[in-house]
């Protein structure tokens, strides 16, 4: 479809006319809208006049960012280059559209060049006095998805909340408070004063028991991972996310509430009804490997067993977690470890996720293993060393990585895993192993327990003798 733009305000009516369109459609199934809107931005990214593009007003866009994020349609060409006019006009825009043009964008899949969000950053700093406090709420928590948000933006925007909090605190609403706090926990901004400040609104009765458990679940979250865990408001939030799952009957939440519920409630610790409720109501409907890595992480992590007969459904929801890791075909260095680690803490063993987690890894050169610490890496080698896979290769591949290291608690815990598994190639690495035993000095680096558990390594794997008395004399020390 061809678009005549003889003005730049037909961006955005155009659209409009398109997205309520779209709305319309949508609901009896049409799509053909979306097309539309792409061929709109299209014409507009080949206006090159500069008196066109000079006329482009920070009202168009502004509209123009929220009809087209609202109908989720991603233009990244007409998103730069309205981008790049709002940076040359950044003076011109009010607060209230700098607000609502973060906004939309957050609402999207699409992350803006970093030297413009750096732009828009400055401005909303230069602006912070001039926001509301849903205002600061929203526009901190929509640039914590993109990780973008410096010192100075939170200086600014903490003074104007705390000078605000007088004015307002009885109006502030449970979904500003946890935007606010899970923006500040996600770049890591510790503000104890403002978070008492939300934290003796949300002791108010009539607050907390509005809060759903997506909100409880941002606090939580925010609470633990700015180690702010002993916070009296804690226990109360997560009391009250405990009541609202305990009245759910069916599994109708998503990991995205669900996984930082756990992780916040393992984090705790002594909160294991929460965690066992938790899985019993997650759906799973937005999985990823990192929050099925968290959420087993959490049960193992809380020493649950998943087979206790009187929680059926703990295991249940471990097999369904199990059931979607096999449908990944990627792994992070982190999600990789905590996933493996976790199974084998939970003593469930599945040799089909272990097995393609472990052909990820030789497919890609054994690449993670560079993000990994010494002690990390041998922690992951035990993991799928416990399931019985066969890790031949995966030893010899940890054996090179760490043949430099001089941490002896490290050797031990490698030669361990290579007794247990006893795979073709053991025996081989053992001695590579206790070539570094020597050379480290190990009588004054590990504990007689330690020197032990290399002696009996060297004993299951039957090695020369030659290598069993030195150990042996490192023992009788």
């Amino acid at each position: 479809m061809h678009f005549s733009l003889r003005e730049p305000a037909d961006l955005a009516r155009h659209a409009q006319h398109l997205v309520v369109e779209h709305k319309r459609l949508k609901q009896k199934g049409g799509v053909g809208t979306a097309i539309m809107l792409r061929g709109l931005g299209d014409a507009f990214v080949k206006k090159t006049d500069p008196g066109f593009n000079k006329r482009v007003t920070p009202k168009i866009i502004t509209r123009a960012f929220y009809q087209f994020t609202s109908a989720k349609v991603i233009h990244s060409e007409l998103f730069e280059k309205l981008m790049d006019l709002a940076a040359v006009n950044i003076k011109d825009f009010r607060s209230q559209e700098l607000h609502d043009t973060i906004k939309s964008i957050a609402h999207s899949t699409w992350k803006p060049p970093v030297p413009r969000l750096i732009t828009l950053e400055k401005e909303l700093t230069l602006r912070a006095a001039t926001f509301t406090f849903q205002q600061v709420a929203e526009i901190l928590f929509s640039l914590s998805h993109f990780k973008s948000g410096g010192n100075d933006l939170y200086c600014a925007m903490s003074k104007q909340l705390k000078d605000l909090y007088p004015l307002v605190g009885s109006h502030i609403s449970p979904r500003d408070i946890a935007s606010t706090l899970r923006a500040y926990a996600t770049m890591m901004q510790k503000d104890k004063k403002l978070f008492d400040l939300l934290a003796l609104r949300l002791s108010h009765p009539d607050i907390r028991n509005s809060l759903s458990v997506h909100q409880g679940s941002r606090i939580l979250w925010s609470f633990a991972m700015l180690s702010l865990k002993e916070h009296d408001v804690v226990k109360q939030v997560a009391d009250r996310c405990l009541t609202v799952l305990r009245q759910s009957e069916t599994s109708g939440l998503g990991s995205t509430s669900i996984s930082p519920l756990m992780w916040s409630a393992a984090t705790a610790g002594d909160n294991n009804p929460l965690i066992l409720e938790a899985s019993r109501c997650c759906s799973l409907s937005d999985i990823n490997s990192w929050k099925c890595s968290s959420m087993l992480w959490s049960l193992a992590h809380s020493g649950i067993d998943i087979y206790d007969p009187s929680t059926p459904h703990v295991l249940i929801f471990v097999e369904r977690l199990v059931e979607e890791i096999s449908k990944f075909n990627s792994y992070t260095a982190q999600t990789c470890a905590t996933i493996a680690w976790s199974l084998a803490s939970l003593r469930f063993k599945n040799e089909k996720v272990y097995g393609d987690m472990l052909n990820f890894l030789k497919e890609n050169n054994w690449f993670h293993f560079s993000k990994y610490s010494d002690t990390s890496l041998v922690d992951l080698i035990s993991s799928f060393a416990e399931c019985g896979v066969d890790i031949a290769e995966m030893q010899l591949a940890v054996a090179e990585r760490i043949h430099k290291t001089t941490n002896g608690k490290v050797m031990v815990k490698f030669a361990r895993v290579l007794a247990t598994t006893k795979a073709s190639n053991s025996r081989k690495i053992f001695h590579m192993v206790s070539q570094w035993s020597r050379k480290a000095n190990l009588s004054s680096d590990i504990s007689v327990e330690d020197q032990s558990t290399l002696l009996w390594a060297a004993c299951a794997l039957d090695v020369d003798r030659r290598l069993q008395e030195y150990l042996t004399e490192l023992v009788s020390g």
